[in-house]
């Protein structure tokens, strides 16, 4: 329902908001108990208080290396989703998503052969 109101909603907070400095409007929002984060930038949410005290940020591995990840911000029944894999390298599984697709073994083969897809060596 609130899409439907963004006409009027969202120029209506903007005025309420401008009436407190950044650090005013925190305070009110903390006192009221309403979860917010003072998000400029994408990366300001991996100093977020809210997020690292409520284990909102997850490890995870890309490119050889582990980085910290906002979860989603879903919960069931009061937990939050666990995550259930890292990303997977370029071209991990990709001869599994063709057999999913319905290519053959041999057609997967045909397909390396000629350089049209690639994988990684196995481990």
């Amino acid at each position: 329902m609130r899409v439907k109101e963004r006409s009027w909603l969202i120029p209506r907070l903007g005025q309420i908001m401008r009436r407190y400095t950044k650090d005013e409007l925190a305070a009110h929002l903390e006192a009221m108990g309403l979860p917010f984060a003072p998000i400029a930038k994408p990366w300001d949410l991996l100093d977020d208080p809210h997020l690292k005290a409520s284990g909102g940020l997850l490890d995870t591995r890309v490119r050889g290396k582990t980085i910290r990840v906002p979860a989603l911000p879903l919960e069931f029944d009061g937990k939050r989703l666990e995550k259930r894999a890292d990303p997977p390298q370029v071209g991990e599984h990709g001869a599994q998503l063709l057999r999913e697709l319905g290519c053959s073994d041999a057609e997967v083969k045909r397909l390396v052969e000629q350089r049209i897809v690639a994988f990684p060596a196995a481990r």
